[in-house]
């Protein structure tokens, strides 16, 4: 039989008026789940193929937009990676830290009482900040979830801010307590001052409860100069100056808020 050469250019089909056989395709083997416990290498995956920081972190429940995925949550994984380099007596280091922090917060309070941004309260809300980066990462994250806590109850009754007290405790315990205690410093320190210089029992009490209302006073005008501040300043279009002209207002005797104030002396 006779070979017929196709013309030149003419495909397969054209030529014989028949498709040509496609190849089988080669079989695949079957998959088989790996063993349960091999790290991704040893079951023949690539060293960082399941490292969580190379796609994404599921954010811890009852976290806000910001604190899952802004500035916060940045803030949180630079800490949780300190944490792991710090020691056991790295965080030891604290409760004297938290005391000391704790005195010159409550010598601020006594300050604010004569307004939350005098130069002596300034003074002081920089000691504290000089401190507070001393603290250990453990620290300053239980700090982080303590704020979160209270800053859920804040709209709600009396009772679940009693609750979210309690659970911030419960977080920070030694470092609460350690804090608590240096705040109360200069009311124990005007009790004992004063039973030292030959004063009575009743003239002790007195004194103590003076430097009680006036910290109490301190403490509700601090808090209102920063809350007004920190909202004001989630505005872009308000300046520094501007916010802490309107907190500063809004903290002083003869403002709208001197029942609160007075309540917090009583």
């Amino acid at each position: 039989m006779a070979r017929i050469i196709p013309e030149e250019g003419l495909s397969f089909e054209e030529a014989f008026g028949v498709k040509p056989a496609a190849p089988e395709a080669p079989a695949l083997a079957p998959l088989e789940p790996y063993e349960p416990g091999l790290s991704a290498v040893d079951a023949g995956f690539a060293e960082d193929a399941f490292e969580p920081e190379k796609f994404f972190q599921v954010p811890e429940a009852g976290l806000s937009f910001e604190e899952a995925f802004g500035a916060q949550a940045k803030e949180r994984g630079r800490l949780k990676a300190e944490e792991k380099e710090q020691s056991f007596l790295r965080e030891v280091a604290d409760i004297p830290l938290k005391l000391g922090s704790g005195v010159v917060q409550g010598v601020r309070f006594l300050s604010d009482f004569f307004g939350a941004d005098n130069p002596v309260s300034t003074a002081m809300r920089g000691v504290e900040n000089e401190i507070a980066e001393l603290f250990s990462a453990q620290s300053k994250l239980d700090s982080m979830e303590v704020a979160r806590i209270m800053r859920e109850a804040e709209d709600k009754g009396i009772l679940d801010q009693v609750i979210a007290g309690l659970r911030a405790v419960t977080v920070a315990p030694l470092d609460l307590v350690s804090q608590a205690l240096g705040t109360s410093a200069p009311t124990i320190a005007a009790a004992l001052l004063t039973t030292a210089t030959g004063g009575a029992p009743a003239l002790a009490a007195t004194t103590t409860t003076a430097v009680g209302a006036i910290q109490g006073a301190g403490i509700a005008k601090s808090s209102i100069y920063d809350a007004v501040y920190d909202e004001l300043k989630k505005d872009p279009n308000v300046t520094d100056e501007q916010a802490r002209a309107a907190a500063s207002e809004a903290q002083e005797y003869g403002g709208e808020n001197l029942d609160s104030i007075v309540t917090a002396g009583v």
